[in-house]
């Protein structure tokens, strides 16, 4: 049974050496480099957004006094000339990057290999995806703080499809990161409590996002209009060279949470009607001319009440009397000078996320009020 959590830090901080801060990359070849966004954008733009991205590592981390930069690679990227020169920045050789070899297995196996090979001379090792360009710079220093005088152990910068885009360490111990779930939407949960079974004092940084396919390079494309440009210059330089704004378009607009209303706010000519309601009662009516049977439910809020017109099967059988409901994108109309929620097949009617905690207010009965024409 290993000893829970790690070895003491016994050096002064004055005396620690620089924190090994390593990047997983192969050499990027068309084809071999971010398949999905080739699909999409094409082999060669695909692999100059790889490279860009390595490139915009190298420029975050030698900002870094504290950090030294390396390429954590596959045996056929350990020749100096394995990677372009375009995945460093002006002003770095090749030649003179330092690179370590993966060792063979699984991601956890490859991580275990890299991480120890750094803690040879360090008291803490990180190591970063090269999917995240342009991540805040305060997502490194806040990872380097917490190993280095904040008491963790480990450090997770979790990404928002359930992996990590960061992980710190200062120890390793044999099999910490075995038969974990690998590329999961569970990879990040699963290493947090592999850390947690192993007694470890572990820092989960603010969630984060990975470039993997279109709707990711739109977000990026916001990213690089603003703050992100300076801190991926590699990036932001590959956008306007290959035009991939031009070809991606606008950025799709973001899906907003619905607003709704309330029932007093109704009026004949209301479109696009967000409700949350309580059913009151429904009933059968006979239209005035010929034509089925109809059916009515009276339906409020605390501001009062109004008449929807259902028109599907489903609709009625979701208004029974004190059900909780949500009416979205319904209507109304005008029938014989009086109000009516059409809820058509363009609306949603269905029962509401959560309880409702109010009672209808009967007496304001927006239907009953008489509306006509105007002249004017």
């Amino acid at each position: 049974q290993a000893e829970p959590g790690c070895p003491p830090v016994t050096r002064a901080m004055s005396e620690l050496p620089k924190v090994p801060v390593c990047v997983f990359a192969k050499p990027p070849l068309p084809g071999r480099a971010k398949t999905r966004l080739a699909a999409k954008v094409g082999n060669e733009a695909a692999c100059s957004l790889a490279t860009a991205f390595i490139s915009d590592f190298f420029t975050d981390v030698l900002q870094r006094p504290w950090a030294t930069p390396v390429l954590a690679t596959t045996e056929d990227g350990l020749a100096a000339d394995a990677f372009p020169d375009a995945a460093f920045p002006p002003g770095v050789a090749p030649g003179g990057v330092t690179r370590w070899l993966q060792p063979p297995g699984d991601l956890g196996e490859k991580l275990e290999g890299i991480v120890r090979r750094g803690l040879e001379g360090s008291d803490v090792v990180i190591c970063v995806g090269a999917d995240s360009p342009g991540r805040p710079q305060f997502r490194l220093e806040e990872a380097k703080a917490a190993l280095r005088g904040g008491g963790a152990e480990a450090v997770l910068g979790p990404t928002e499809d359930g992996g990590y885009d960061i992980l710190g360490l200062r120890c390793c111990p044999e099999g910490l990161l075995a038969e974990l779930p690998w590329s999961q939407p569970t990879t990040f949960e699963a290493t947090l409590g592999r850390f947690e079974e192993r007694g470890m004092k572990v820092t989960v940084l603010d969630r984060w996002w990975d470039v993997d396919d279109i709707e990711d390079l739109h977000r990026l494309q916001a990213l690089l209009q603003g703050a992100g440009a300076r801190r991926a210059p590699a990036t932001a330089a590959v956008f306007g060279r290959l035009k991939l704004s031009a070809l991606l378009g606008a950025p799709p607009r973001p899906l907003r949470k619905p607003q709704f209303g309330t029932v007093a706010e109704v009026r004949p000519d209301s479109r696009g009607l967000n409700l949350l309601v309580r059913c009151v009662s429904k009933a059968t009516v006979q239209p005035s001319k010929a034509g089925p049977a109809l059916l009515d439910a009276v339906c409020g809020d605390a501001s009062g009440v109004v008449t929807l017109r259902l028109t599907s099967e489903a609709h009625a059988a979701a208004c029974e009397p004190g059900a909780a409901l949500r009416v979205q994108n319904a209507r109304a109309i005008i029938v014989e000078g009086f109000i009516r929620i059409v809820v058509d097949k363009w609306a949603v009617l269905k029962p509401a996320d959560s309880a409702l905690d109010f009672e209808p207010w009967v007496s304001n009965d927006v239907s009953a009020v008489e509306f006509e024409r105007s002249s004017s």
